[in-house]
This record gives C-alpha cells, sequence and structure tokens, in this order.
C-alpha cells in the first residue's frame, strides 16, 4: 500500500510545502510548491501507483511572442522542448493555441512509479526529473525574444 503519510513527510524534508487536498478519481492528493514552481501527487483509485505532476501555463506575453516568430522558430522550439523532456525521461502533454500546433499554450508533465517500487530514492529521482523538466521548459521558451 502506497503511505500518504510518508510521501508527506518525504515532501515536508525538502520544504516543499505540502498540504492535503481531494479529487474526484483520487484516493489522495497532496498539492505543493517546490523552488517556485506548483506540484500535485496524486494515488487514483484503484491503482497501484502514485503519479506526480507539475502543469506549466505559458504567460501572456510569451505566447505574442512566438505568435510574433517564425514557424521554423516554433518548430525548433517544440523539437528541443520534447527532446530534452524525454532526456529527463518525464511523460508530456502539451496544449497548443492554434491549429497548426505551433503556438504552445501550456504543458503538464508527469511521472509515476508504481507501489512495488516506491521508495524514498525512487520518488525523489522522480521528483527531481519532473523540476529539471520544469526548468528546461522555462529556458527553452526564453528562445522567444
Amino acid at each position: 500500500m502506497i503511505n500518504k503519510n510518508q510521501i508527506l513527510k518525504w515532501l515536508e524534508q525538502i520544504d516543499a510545502k505540502p498540504s492535503e487536498d481531494t479529487a474526484d478519481g483520487a484516493d489522495w492528493l497532496l498539492r505543493g510548491e517546490f523552488r517556485d514552481i506548483p506540484f500535485v501527487v496524486v494515488k487514483p483509485k484503484d491503482e497501484d501507483r502514485v503519479l506526480i505532476q507539475r502543469r506549466l501555463g505559458v504567460h501572456e506575453d510569451d505566447v505574442a511572442k512566438q505568435k510574433a516568430s517564425t514557424i521554423e522558430d516554433r518548430e525548433e522550439f517544440l523539437y528541443h522542448l520534447k527532446r530534452d523532456l524525454l532526456l529527463c525521461h518525464t511523460r508530456y502533454n502539451i496544449g497548443f493555441e492554434d491549429e497548426e500546433k505551433t503556438i504552445l499554450k501550456g504543458l503538464l508533465i508527469e511521472n509515476y512509479i508504481y507501489e512495488d517500487g516506491l521508495s524514498k530514492e525512487l520518488f525523489f529521482q522522480k521528483f527531481y526529473n519532473l523540476h529539471d523538466a520544469s526548468v528546461l521548459f522555462i529556458i527553452n521558451l526564453k528562445r522567444f525574444k
């Protein structure tokens, strides 16, 4: 069984400011903020895994900068972003503003750990992979000036 209180303690150890919450389809949910980026740890109902997620939005100014750039620049940005996310061993779901799928609006990144593999070491490895992916997203987005 995945122990919510143990994960809560682990998050408190890194000063991630965790708090308990509820959600449909979840046995439990923890919210927090780590280095100014919000995250969620959720245990889906009837599943033997825990998900660690971060949702990253794109500011209106950055959307405008993307719109002002060439489609080639936007496609290159998306190529580098997807490559970096994969190198961080991170699953992702990209939200686009346009039909051509070149103007990024938001990003959901996640990792999961199954119950039989859950350890403090693996949890933090996956947690920091998401943090690294978040930082790479922010760095990549700065290519639009």
